[in-house]
């Protein structure tokens, strides 16, 4: 093909002029000079583009030699640049132009003739228009190469957006990443998480490719909070469009730790209405998982602020309204003021008249409600004590409507009278637990009479008791006082004296025996029934009190919605489907201020355990402050006193230095004086020598002596021996 002049060549080289060949279409040409060739995605097949209109493409396939045209979406006009080829995808719808000029960027345009399921194939991950379609109140999306952006209708600001710049590449890490020990993906997603922040469908982003592993989820989660909330993608959605979300998945496999981690990332970063969806479907299933959803109630998820001129902020109306709506985009609740509001205020303002019922119609209309309830409920009616007084109440009027036609006797009258008065208000007391002011104080009745259930049996064993024995004290003799009850006066007067109502008219009729041991029994009756019981009763109805206003709200909610359910389960299926009955969206106008009616859950009790709880941690706040004080001056007394320690410790030193000196002199000395005794020790051990020949000498010559004194002894021995023999003879 000649790119300067109007000329093609068809299969055998020959040549053709276009704008006349052109005529054989059959189809009006505008422009003469925006043909070019054309090639398929694949690049097999080669065509001869031109356009007839602004928003019509013909083509000739030189192959099959025929002509085909293609409807724009847009209008588009080719003749300002000149086209150096163009693509054709027929597959999903897209039409691209390549310009010669640079200055001109490629054009991406999209066919009539092929649906939007068509073009978004599931099969193709890198598709990048696939994501607009996620989320169903979107209402205007822009798509570029990199990244979808999403927008609902009256908002400027962009609600979020995806990022879509895929490549082969990068669904292959996609898919090797989830086969990581949890050591590497540790390591791996602390280094690159923005790498999976993508969105390639049949995975998802991140948190799609992770939703089974917590570890790699926690991971995620302590990466996302070094960022900006303002620069993250979308990163939790379905990973197709009829796919399932991370949370879906968690939720099926009832994998609650998830589920809390990802409902917390939801509500944290994608905290718009938009998003509700990925949660409002899965609603009922997280109650019956008991996952706690308070964050989510009060988050922008479920919730949309109105604000609008049509809205007032103020109105001479304070009261607080409540009106269902169906609406295709929440965005149209601002269209809607006059449809919600003005019919409800006029309802305020007009008071219908009351008109007086027979009351056996009544009593057949709740006889016929309880029948269906029994038929519905089955057993689980029976579970529920309210259903007893209902019951009771229909039958009691019953009684009391028959034997009203056909007994004379008043007094059994007079019984179903007050039997049905009873029940009556018991009918009214269900009712009233509707009304926020009055629901606690049924409910701390309800929840007093059972908390007091064994209190109360052995409240009256002792009633019994002490009845008994003033029955026997008193020999059981009539009182006049409680003419007509006979012997259950003595229980009655024990019952009066457990409330204080002392009755001792009859006590000075006693012997005198049995006064003072009947003053005893009257002591122990009033210290046991009148201080220790009531004074316990006090205590557990105190204590129910506070169990009730500690949970006042949640309370009062359990019981209005177990009164939707009741109802709900009497419907129809006309009146399950009809849509005032259950609109997609609520409308709220309320006061800005609603102090009064948030301060519910903190009366009683709690309240003053707070106050004692702030009180005493002041007290303690300022003692502690201060002992610090205290701590502080007497540190810097001492501080004081340390400055002159220095240059005492100075001294000190000096002086041991001084006398370790002295020490070594003296040492000197001594050790001068050592040596000089070892000289004289060396001499002393001379001369001890010499003394020691002495004294051998000595003793060699003592032992001569000693020779010699024995001598001497034997001849005096001999001597006296003779003298002895000498005067014997002379005797004799």
């Amino acid at each position: 093909m000649n790119d300067h002049q109007s000329y093609i060549y068809l299969n055998g080289n020959r040549q053709v002029n276009w704008v006349g060949f052109r005529q054989k279409s059959q189809f009006r040409f505008e422009d003469t000079d925006t043909f070019c060739v054309m090639y398929n995605n694949t690049y097999e097949k080669q065509y001869i583009f031109d356009q007839a209109t602004r928003s019509k493409i013909v083509y000739f396939d030189k192959l099959n030699q025929k002509f085909e045209s293609i409807d724009l979406i847009e209008e588009v006009d080719f003749n300002h640049y000149q086209l150096e080829f163009a693509i054709l995808d027929d597959i999903n719808g897209i039409l691209m132009a390549k310009y010669y000029n640079e200055g001109r960027d490629d054009e991406f345009h999209t066919m009539t003739f092929n649906s939007f399921e068509d073009m978004f194939n599931e099969e193709l991950l890198n598709q990048t228009v696939f994501p607009a379609f996620h989320f169903e109140i979107a209402d205007k999306i822009i798509i570029d190469s990199s990244q979808v952006q999403l927008f609902i209708k009256g908002e400027e600001q962009m609600v979020g957006h995806f990022l879509t710049e895929i490549t082969d590449k990068l669904i292959n890490e996609y898919r090797a990443i989830s086969l990581l020990s949890n050591e590497l993906l540790i390591k791996e997603l602390s280094l690159n998480v923005d790498k999976y922040f993508k969105f390639v469908a049949g995975f998802g982003t991140v948190f799609g490719i992770f939703q089974n592993n917590l570890i790699a989820l926690e991971t995620i989660v302590k990466q996302l909070s070094l960022k900006e909330k303002q620069t993250l993608p979308i990163l939790i959605c379905q990973n197709r469009i009829v796919g399932e979300s991370p949370l879906d998945f968690s939720i099926n496999n009832r994998q609650q730790k998830i589920i809390n981690l990802i409902l917390s990332m939801i509500i944290k970063y994608q905290d718009h209405i938009m998003f509700n969806q990925l949660i409002d479907k899965n609603l009922c299933e997280l109650i019956k998982q008991q996952i706690d959803l308070q964050e989510y109630f009060e988050s922008h998820l479920p919730n949309y602020e109105i604000i609008d001129q049509s809205y007032p902020s103020q109105h001479q109306d304070n009261k607080e309204l409540i009106e269902g709506i169906t609406l295709e985009n929440p965005k149209d609740v601002h269209q809607k003021y006059d449809e919600l509001f003005a019919y409800a205020t006029q309802n305020n303002k007009d008071e219908s008249e009351q008109s007086s019922i027979d009351p056996d119609i009544v009593l057949i209309y709740f006889l016929i409600y309880e029948i269906k309830q029994i038929k519905v409920q089955k057993r689980e009616y029976f579970y529920d004590g309210w259903n007893y007084f209902d019951f009771s109440h229909i039958l009691a009027f019953a009684s009391f409507f028959i034997m009203d036609l056909i007994c004379e006797n008043q007094d059994n009258l007079i019984l179903i009278k007050i039997l049905v008065i009873i029940l009556s208000f018991m009918k009214l007391f269900f009712f009233l637990r509707i009304y926020d002011g009055f629901s606690f104080l049924v409910q701390m009745m309800a929840g007093v009479f059972k908390d007091l259930k064994y209190f109360l049996i052995f409240f009256l064993i002792f009633i019994l008791q002490f009845g008994m024995i003033f029955l026997v004290l008193f020999k059981a003799q009539q009182i006049d006082e409680y003419n007509g009850v006979n012997k259950l006066a003595y229980f009655l007067m024990a019952f009066r004296i457990s409330s204080g109502d002392f009755q001792l008219d009859d006590y000075h009729s006693q012997n005198d025996g049995l006064v003072i041991f009947t003053w005893m029994i009257w002591l122990v009756a009033v210290m046991t029934l009148n201080i220790v019981f009531m004074n316990f009763i006090i205590a557990v109805i105190s204590e129910s009190y506070e169990r009730v206003m500690q949970k006042l709200v949640a309370e009062s909610y359990r019981v209005k919605a177990n009164m939707i359910v009741e109802r709900e389960q009497l419907f129809n299926s006309n009146d399950l489907t009809n849509k005032q009955y259950f609109p997609n969206y609520i409308v709220v106008r309320r006061p800005l201020n609603t102090e009064d009616n948030e301060t519910g859950e903190w009366q009683g009790f709690i309240k003053d355990l707070k106050y004692t709880i702030r009180t005493t941690a002041a007290k303690s706040k300022g003692e502690i402050i201060q002992s610090l004080n205290s701590i502080q001056n007497q540190n810097l007394k001492n501080d004081k006193k340390n400055e002159g320690l220095d240059e005492k410790i100075t001294n000190l030193k000096l002086q041991l230095d001084q006398n370790s000196e002295n020490s070594n002199n003296d040492l000197k000395l001594i050790k001068s004086d050592v040596n000089g005794l070892d000289t004289k020790v060396n001499g002393l051990d001379g001369q001890t020598k010499e003394i020691d020949v002495q004294v051998k000498r000595l003793d060699n010559k003592v032992d001569g002596l000693d020779s010699k004194v024995l001598k001497i002894q034997d001849d005096m021995e001999f001597i006296k021996s003779s003298l002895t023999q000498l005067l014997q003879k002379y005797n004799q």
